[in-house]
């Protein structure tokens, strides 16, 4: 996994949990500092709470600064690895049943779901 990968699932598993912790103190601060025991008790101290600030808007442009240039982009350190990168050797992964990327299983799930007949089947099984 790469470097920048790492960073951004920490950063937004951070942000999650600051912002669970943030819901979790205006609840148990809203009933009086205590954690509503009930779910109907939960359900009435959230309705009461004021609505969220509406989100930023996405930015119309980068800075020269934020964007990604040959200087910074380092094609080792930050490129796809190979699979001799990972210690996999492509003799070991045998038939792929399944070729193509992401476009190409769209079409098959679009013409999988399409297919009256397995649509049958599976109600048939119920």
């Amino acid at each position: 996994m790469s470097y920048s990968t790492v960073q951004l699932n920490y950063l937004n598993f951070s942000s999650a949990a600051v912002q669970l912790a943030l819901f979790s103190f205006r609840i148990v601060k809203k009933n009086n500092g205590r954690a509503p025991l009930e779910y109907q008790r939960f359900l009435t101290v959230f309705n009461s709470l004021p609505a969220p600030p509406e989100p930023l808007p996405e930015p119309s442009e980068l800075l020269a600064n934020q964007k990604l240039t040959d200087g910074i982009f380092n094609e080792k350190r930050h490129g796809v690895p190979s699979l001799e990168e990972l210690g996999v050797s492509s003799d070991s992964l045998g038939t792929c049943f399944y070729p193509g990327g992401e476009t190409e299983a769209l079409a098959r799930m679009k013409k999988s779901l399409s297919n009256q007949v397995g649509a049958n089947e599976i109600d048939n099984i119920r």
